[in-house]
């Protein structure tokens, strides 16, 4: 791993501190940010890129029924992640259903 100790040092070619320079490799400027529907689970071993940039491990929540009459009913769906973060799922206000 770089050493990124002084992280807010600009590397003078780029005009971007050390910091910014680590971030753009794990999440480029073309990184997708948000909910995205795929047809199947990609690879996220950190051997390749995925749409959201690097990552080095993913998963499969399985909703059932009762998760998404929740979600309609305006509530948030708690998902523990890696037994260190949680995510919340929620249903946007608006669904546009011109489609």
């Amino acid at each position: 791993m770089k050493d990124v100790s002084n992280k807010n040092e600009t590397v003078e070619e780029s005009g971007k501190s050390k910091w910014q320079m680590l971030m753009d490799k794990f999440d480029g400027p073309q990184s997708r940010k948000g909910p995205m529907v795929v047809d199947v689970p990609f690879d996220c071993d950190g051997d390749g890129e995925t749409p959201y940039g690097m990552r080095w491990g993913g998963g499969v929540v399985e909703l059932d029924r009762e998760h998404l009459e929740a979600l309609l009913d305006g509530k948030y769906i708690a998902i523990e992640v890696e037994n260190e973060y949680v995510s919340f799922l929620k249903l946007k206000d608006t669904i546009d259903d011109e489609k």
